[in-house]
């Protein structure tokens, strides 16, 4: 049986909130990155939750003295 967990993901700021069709224009060359599209005429990478859940889940073990926490 899987244990839920909570994951939030922490940006510095929000550009815009679109919703376009996505012209894929490379893979994923990193891990946590799905694609880069081309949103109106911007690159822009998609996340891959997945994979940043298992590099969560991965890390969890880490101290949190290396956190961050921002007002």
């Amino acid at each position: 049986m899987r244990t839920l967990r909570t994951l939030g993901i922490v940006v510095e700021r929000i550009l815009d909130i679109v919703e376009d069709r996505a012209d894929v224009k490379s893979p994923a060359v990193r891990e946590g990155i799905l694609c880069a599209v081309v949103i109106n005429d911007r690159v822009t990478e998609l996340i891959d939750i997945p994979a940043i859940q298992r590099i969560a889940e991965a890390n969890r073990t880490l101290s949190c003295e290396h956190a961050e926490v921002i007002d």
